[in-house]
């Protein structure tokens, strides 16, 4: 700001007083380069810094200098991403107490849960929002569910050989999960109806038997005495 000096010059009993105006100019507290890793930041119309980093990157090193060699800048240094949006603040400050802030955002993007393949035996399954359907013939009882992930650091579970498959539909889960992000993928297998004709009824004395088409057998029950 503005700075007055009086000047007063002295000759005999003359004297003659001169005022000197110093002005003394804020402090510049710009930044004049944000770095993470070899790549310069260039802030955006609200002067914000962002940046974005593979999944893969759990932590980053922000390193800022400021425009003036009076001023010092705060809050550089390692930092620890969760998945998502990471906001930090740098402050740059003059010997004058004076500072200005500013932000830096970080986005980790979330992890690829994506199924590279499905495939049950030799045939390589197609999925509709993540659900894989698959249909099998009645006398097929079990089938090995095989799964592969897009992202090769991925955990894949719920593959493998399905047992006991039931006449209709037949639901699996295959979830895929990277740290504590996971996605569930669905498998349907339709198992047909048996193709062979069934008796219209079994009545056993009066009694009319139970069908189960699963094995086909009847069932009845008499009494003791019949």
């Amino acid at each position: 700001g503005k700075n007055e000096v009086t000047l007063t010059v002295t000759n005999g009993e003359a004297t003659q007083a001169y005022t000197v105006e110093i002005t003394r100019e804020t402090a510049v507290l710009t930044l004049a380069e944000v770095k993470i890793g070899e790549t310069t930041l260039t802030a955006d119309g609200d002067g914000v810094y962002n940046h974005t980093v593979a999944n893969t990157v759990s932590s980053v090193t922000i390193v800022a200098s400021a425009t003036k060699s009076y001023a010092k800048v705060e809050g550089t240094g390692e930092k620890t991403l969760v998945v998502g949006e990471n906001t930090f603040t740098l402050t740059v400050k003059a010997d004058s107490d004076a500072t200005q802030q500013y932000t830096v955002k970080i986005t980790r993007e979330t992890a690829d849960l994506t199924l590279k393949e499905v495939k049950i035996g030799d045939e390589v399954l197609t999925a509709q929002d993540r659900i894989y359907t698959y249909d099998v013939a009645n006398d097929v009882t079990e089938v090995a569910i095989l799964a592969t992930a897009n992202n090769s650091g991925a955990i894949v579970q719920g593959a493998g050989v399905k047992q006991n498959l039931a006449v209709g539909e037949n639901r699996f889960e295959i979830i895929v999960s990277v740290g504590d992000e996971h996605a569930t993928h669905i498998v349907i297998v339709n198992r047909a109806k048996s193709s062979v004709k069934t008796i219209a009824s079994i009545t056993v004395d009066g009694t009319a038997a139970t069908y189960n088409q699963d094995n086909a057998t009847y069932t009845a029950t008499v009494g003791k005495y019949t």
